[in-house]
C-alpha cells in the first residue's frame, strides 16, 4: 500500500458560478483556496476522516441568488432568482477544528410560500472563537407577520464530518420569529399517531424558542392565534378556530405541552358531518408527552374537556340507540364532557354528563316526557380487546309524564348502574347491573299492560310510594332485554323480565300483595293473565338473559 501525501496547494477561481443539486446559489464569484495534510497511509483516515488531518482554508465572495421556494403545486419547487446581495467568507480548518477569526456572512433574498412571495432579505452568519456562534435575521414583514431572530452556540471548535448529528448535544441558544405557513398539520402529527386530530389549513406561528445542549428547553414556546382545528373522538367530530399554544415545561425529562382552546364549536358525527349533535363554547384539548421527539407521541397523553355544550335536539342521537323499542322525539339539553386519551386518538378515561329538559321519547310502548340527567363514567378501557368499564354511570328522571297525562307528572327514577360493560367489537353489546329508586311502580306496570285491565286491588298500587329495585340489562343493536328486575316496597313485591327486539315486546310480570298475586305473559300486543299459582308459573317461564355471574 502507497502512502500519500498533499503539499501546500492553492486553487482560486474568478466570476465562478456555484450551484447545489442544480439550484444556483452564487454568481461572479471569487473564490481562493489553500490546503494541505501530511504523508499517510489510506486505512489511517479514509475517506471522511481525511478532514481530521487537513489544513484548508478557503475564501469566498460573490453575489447571492434569491432562493425560491414555491409550494402552490402538489409538489414543493426549490429554485433560485437573479439578486443583488452577497455572500462573504473567509474559513481556516486544521485538522477538523475551525480557527478562531473565521467568519462567514450570507445575506440571501427568501421568496416562499404559494407562487413564492419575497419573505425578505435573511442574513446568515457564523463567528468563530473558543466556540461557534451562528446568527440569523429576517426582518419583519408587514404583509405576512414573517420574521426571525436566531443567536446560537456550538461547542468547541470541531467539525464532526463523519456523524453531523454529534452537533445537536452542543447547540445552545435562542430562536425567535414568526411564520406563515400553508399548512400547520405538521404541529398535529408531532403528537398524535393517527389523524384524529389536526390543525386543518395555515395560519401564523410564532416561536420562541430556548435550546440548551441540543434539546428545546422550559420556557420554549410555539403559539398560532388563529387555525383551524378538528378533533374525532368516540366517532364525534368536533372542530372550529382555535387558539393554539405550545411549551415545554419542567419535568424529569422535561414535558411537550400543546394547549388547543377552541371558543365556539360545533360537533357532528363522523359519518354525517352536516348533522348537529351539539355545539357549545371554550372546549380545550391539552396534548402532553415527553420533549425529546423521538418519545414524545409514544408516551403522549391528551385531555378534551368542555362545558355545558347546548344540544338542540336529542332526537339526533336516535343514531346511537338503534332499537325501534326506545325512541327520542325531541327536547334540548347541555352536554359536559372530559376524557383522556392517547396518541391513537382512544379513550382511557372520562365522563360525559347530560342535563335534559322537556325530554320527549317512547320506550317499552309508553310516551313520556321529563327530564333526565345522564352522568355517563368510563372508568377502564381495553382497546386492543374493545372492552369499556361504565360502572358509576347514573339516570336521573325528574318531571315525568307518562302517556301525555298530566295527573301523572312529578313521577321521578333513578338509576345506578352497580356494574357496567362495553363489548364494542361485532357484535356491539352492553351490558349492565342496576340499582333503581323510583316515585312508584306505575310506568313499571304501564309496560305490561293497561291501568284499566289490572285487579282492582293492583290499582291501589300503583302509585304505592317509593320503590327500591335492582335488574339485569342487555343491549344489542336492535335488541334490548331486561332481566331479575325485582322491585319492592312497604306493601308491593315485583318480578319482571322483557325483552324487545325491533317493534316486537315479549315478557313476563309477577305481582304479589300480601297474599294476592298476579301474573302477566306480554306477547307482541297479546297479554295473558295469571291469577292462581302466578308465582310458580313466573318462576318456570324462561330467562331472555343468561344469569349473571356474581361481581368478584
Amino acid at each position: 500500500m502507497t502512502p500519500s501525501e498533499l503539499f501546500d496547494s492553492t486553487a482560486g477561481f474568478e466570476q465562478a458560478t456555484i450551484t447545489y443539486d442544480g439550484v444556483k446559489l452564487l454568481d461572479e464569484a471569487h473564490l481562493a483556496a489553500r490546503f494541505h495534510y501530511p504523508r499517510h497511509y489510506r486505512d489511517e483516515a479514509p475517506g471522511l476522516r481525511k478532514f481530521g488531518i487537513t489544513f484548508a482554508q478557503l475564501q469566498v465572495d460573490g453575489r447571492s441568488q434569491a432562493i425560491k421556494i414555491d409550494t402552490a403545486g402538489p409538489h414543493v419547487k426549490v429554485g433560485s432568482v437573479p439578486a443583488e446581495a452577497r455572500l462573504t467568507a473567509d474559513v481556516v480548518m486544521d485538522r477538523g477544528l475551525l480557527q478562531p477569526g473565521s467568519r462567514v456572512v450570507w445575506r440571501v433574498p427568501v421568496h416562499a410560500g404559494v407562487h413564492a412571495p419575497d419573505r425578505g432579505l435573511l442574513s446568515l452568519q457564523l463567528d468563530v472563537a473558543q466556540d461557534m456562534r451562528v446568527q440569523a435575521r429576517l426582518p419583519r414583514d408587514p404583509e405576512t407577520g414573517s420574521e426571525l431572530h436566531a443567536d446560537l452556540r456550538i461547542t468547541g471548535r470541531k467539525i464532526p464530518f463523519e456523524a453531523p448529528a454529534e452537533l445537536l448535544p452542543r447547540l445552545s441558544g435562542q430562536v425567535r420569529g414568526a411564520w406563515r405557513f400553508e399548512s400547520l398539520n405538521w404541529i398535529a402529527d408531532l403528537f398524535v399517531r393517527k389523524p384524529w386530530f389536526k390543525l386543518e389549513g395555515g395560519g401564523l406561528l410564532q416561536g420562541d424558542l430556548r435550546i440548551a445542549d441540543g434539546q428545546l428547553a422550559p420556557g420554549s414556546t410555539l403559539e398560532v392565534p388563529q387555525v383551524a382545528a378538528i378533533a374525532e373522538v368516540a366517532g364525534v367530530r368536533m372542530q372550529g378556530d382555535a387558539h393554539a399554544l405550545g411549551r415545554i415545561v419542567n419535568g424529569a425529562p422535561p414535558q411537550a405541552e400543546l394547549k388547543v382552546d377552541i371558543p365556539t364549536f360545533r360537533a357532528a358525527p363522523s359519518d354525517a358531518p352536516k348533522a348537529v349533535l351539539f355545539d357549545g363554547k371554550a372546549l380545550a384539548l391539552t396534548l402532553r408527552g415527553d420533549a425529546r421527539l423521538q418519545q414524545l407521541r409514544d408516551g403522549m397523553r391528551a385531555q378534551l374537556r368542555f362545558n355545558d355544550a347546548r344540544v338542540p335536539d336529542l332526537s339526533a342521537y336516535n343514531r346511537y340507540v338503534g332499537n325501534d323499542n326506545v325512541r327520542l322525539l325531541g327536547g334540548t339539553a347541555l352536554l359536559s364532557g372530559d376524557v383522556t386519551l392517547d396518541a391513537a386518538g382512544r379513550v382511557g378515561q372520562g365522563r360525559a354528563d347530560l342535563r335534559g329538559t322537556g325530554a320527549r321519547m317512547q320506550a317499552a310502548g309508553l310516551s313520556l316526557r321529563g327530564d333526565a340527567q345522564v352522568k355517563a363514567r368510563l372508568q377502564r378501557a381495553d382497546f386492543d380487546a374493545g372492552q369499556f368499564d361504565l360502572g358509576g354511570t347514573t339516570l336521573s328522571l325528574r318531571n315525568v309524564q307518562v302517556d301525555g297525562d298530566a295527573a301523572k307528572g312529578g313521577w321521578w327514577g333513578e338509576v345506578d348502574l352497580r356494574s357496567g360493560h362495553i363489548q364494542s367489537e361485532a357484535p356491539f353489546q352492553v351490558d349492565a347491573r342496576a340499582d333503581l329508586r323510583l316515585r312508584d311502580a306505575g310506568p313499571l306496570l304501564g309496560i305490561y299492560a293497561e291501568r284499566s285491565q289490572y285487579p282492582r286491588w293492583v290499582l291501589g298500587l300503583l302509585d304505592s310510594g317509593e320503590v327500591q329495585a335492582s335488574g339485569q340489562l342487555r343491549w344489542r343493536r336492535e335488541h334490548l332485554a331486561v332481566d331479575d328486575l325485582q322491585a319492592e316496597n312497604a306493601r308491593l313485591s315485583l318480578r319482571a323480565r322483557l325483552d324487545m327486539e325491533q317493534a316486537q315486546r315479549r315478557g313476563d310480570l309477577y305481582l304479589r300483595w300480601g297474599l294476592l298475586g298476579a301474573g302477566i305473559e306480554l306477547d307482541g300486543g297479546k297479554r295473558t293473565w295469571h291469577l292462581s299459582g302466578a308465582r310458580d308459573w313466573y318462576d318456570s317461564r324462561p330467562r331472555v338473559l343468561p344469569e349473571a355471574k356474581p361481581a368478584p
